[in-house]
């Protein structure tokens, strides 16, 4: 198919689209070190026309380079039936382009993406989340176009362009971030900003003479050297005593009164661990609050004394740098932890042991830099950790292990981890779905009782119909469709849990109105149903429940209905004629 094609039937799905608003600088009488480095593999990659990008775990793409030679680009909504959700680092920048048209269904644009171009005007897609460090650096903008739904901008991110460095006094807000705080004569001294801001940016308020802040409860994030060196900063008030708080960057509130008034010991705001102040008392074990939600990058780095430290499961991420230099013998990360970031153990000249969850899946390679050779990584097999382990040529013990298992009867098998090697049970069981041709209950059990995996688990079904999916039939009667894929006769995906499975024979894809035949009208009630039009009755136009129908005009196969299923199910009407 034609990108002429493709691109024209984005911009006719467009004109669905909510307004776009411009950025704004709001006065302060109203409202008185972001995304790490990625490598990837080059065997990862995967090069398609004038895009080299990466397949993601959801089903969707990462742009991870750009080949082409024009001027003016146009971004395509989907690679290979994929949908781009994420354009890559580096992934546009010294490329001389003057104009990029992005499409919607982009969420996050990474860091450097766009760096050192010569863009002039930039209008952000409605789907747009996150944009990473100096995205779109050291361009020629003079305009910027967005709309409101933007959560989270690193440092720098337009840096360097006519846009920033006109920007006015007062609070520039872009979507819900609060980008910039200008004060060119230093006159501001005390800032309430606006409830509905889920972020501030890295250095939006630095060495300003602000007195007092008043941050509302829907602030999340707060970036890198956000207040740092604003020295008269006495007074932070944090509605609902900053519990809503997830990140604070290092540095936030470096140098400030407000800061170092502080005793020394653990400085909280809310739930997240800001830093340590002093030295923490020599003790041999010490375990971080379970109420913890994260820790500040650096937070306890060559101030701590103790030998064992406990990290709770509340702890999504163990930041860069968080236990740098710390005399450490013996690390333990509980359950719910998913990743260890850059040199967060470094310099931890004598551990001896590390236990690593299953739930850990990203361990940075310097995260432990500097151990000991006979340090011993206790964890579960095929694990990131028994990887870890083996990189570093460390002595690994499992303390779990994983199975295959399949079902004499069915031939149903499932694979996972667990402590021990459960039992399977399948039982087939009476179609209840429309279109289904076999329902299986999956059970694992040991001595009788039914457990569950540690882990994902991977399932495969067979079938001689290569034209159906897989549902989870769920305990209320409702139902979901797996990411499914057919190889040798096995329907396999992977589930966070067994239960009880469907499968469902396929219908004409794209009959949104069931009657046989695609065509305009079904992109018609399509577009209908996701403007929330309703029938006479007030009812909706589509029966989202019905499973089948579902499956069928869910065209991206991302389990949600939106403005891109439609562009898809044009370009599929297109192809078809």
């Amino acid at each position: 198919m034609k990108k002429s094609k493709r691109i024209a039937a984005v911009l006719l799905s467009a004109v669905m689209t909510a307004s776009i608003i411009s950025a704004f600088p709001a006065s302060a009488a109203t409202l008185g070190n972001e995304t790490s480095s990625v490598t990837y593999n080059w065997e990862d990659q995967i090069i398609s026309g004038d895009y080299q990008y990466i397949n993601l775990e959801d089903g969707t793409v990462e742009i991870t380079g750009y080949f082409g030679h024009e001027q003016e680009v146009s971004i395509p909504s989907t690679i290979n039936g994929k949908k781009v959700t994420v354009i890559g680092e580096k992934s546009f920048a010294w490329q001389g382009i003057h104009k990029i048209t992005l499409p919607e269904g982009i969420t996050t644009i990474k860091y450097y993406a766009f760096s050192h171009n010569c863009l002039k005007n930039v209008q952000l897609p409605s789907t747009l989340r996150y944009i990473g460090d100096d995205a779109f650096s050291l361009n020629d903008i003079e305009s910027l176009s967005f709309y409101d739904n933007v959560e989270y901008i690193g440092f720098g991110a337009f840096g360097g362009s006519n846009w920033q460095n006109n920007l006015p006094d007062g609070m520039t807000i872009i979507g819900k971030c609060l980008y910039r705080f200008t004060d060119r004569n230093n006159t501001i001294k005390d800032v309430v900003i606006p409830d509905g801001i889920v972020s501030i940016s890295p250095e939006a308020f630095s060495n300003k003479m602000i007195q007092s802040v008043h941050i509302p409860d829907s602030v999340s994030k707060i970036g890198f050297s956000a207040f740092s060196y604003c020295t008269n900063l006495e007074n932070v008030e944090i509605s609902n005593n900053g519990y809503n708080i997830k990140e604070i960057g290092q540095y936030a509130f470096h140098e400030t009164k407000w800061f170092n008034i502080k005793s020394d010991g653990l400085v909280y705001i809310g739930n997240v661990l800001y830093d340590v102040k002093g030295s923490l008392p020599e003790i041999d074990e010490f375990e971080i609050p379970e109420h913890t939600v994260s820790i500040t990058p650096n937070a306890f780095s060559f101030s701590a004394n103790f030998k064992i430290v406990i990290i709770p499961g509340s702890i999504s991420e163990i930041a860069p740098y968080a236990f740098d230099g710390c005399a450490l013998t013996k690390i333990v990360i509980r359950e719910g932890v998913q990743k260890i970031d850059t040199s967060a153990f470094a310099s931890s000249y004598n551990l001896e042991e590390i236990t690593i969850p299953y739930s850990v899946k990203e361990i940075e390679d310097d995260a432990f830099q500097y151990q000991k050779n006979s340090t011993k990584i206790y964890g579960y097999e095929n694990t990131v950790a028994e990887d870890f382990a083996i990189k570093n040529n460390l002595t690994f013990i499992p303390i779990g292990t994983s199975f295959e298992l399949t079902d004499n009867k069915s031939n149903i098998k499932v694979s996972g981890i667990m402590p021990e090697i459960p039992e399977l049970a399948v039982t087939n069981i009476s179609n209840t779905i429309k279109n289904s041709i076999a329902t299986y209950k999956i059970d694992l059990k040991k001595n009788g009782i039914s457990v569950q995996p540690l882990n994902r688990v991977k399932i495969l079904i067979p079938s001689n119909d290569s034209n159906c999916f897989i549902a989870c039939i769920k305990a209320n009667g409702s139902a979901s469709i797996m990411n499914t894929e057919y190889f040798h006769g096995y329907y396999r995906f992977t589930a966070n849990d067994v239960g009880t499975f469907a499968v469902i024979k396929k219908s004409t894809p794209g009959d949104v109105n069931k009657d046989g035949i695609v065509d305009v009208n079904d992109v018609t009630l399509l577009q209908m149903h996701i403007a929330n039009k309703t029938d006479l009755n007030g009812l909706s136009l589509i029966e989202e429940r019905d499973i089948v129908l579902f499956e069928s005009i869910d065209m991206l196969k991302d389990n949600v209905l939106d403005i891109l299923d439609v562009t898809e199910l044009q370009l599929y009407i297109v192809s078809t004629k």
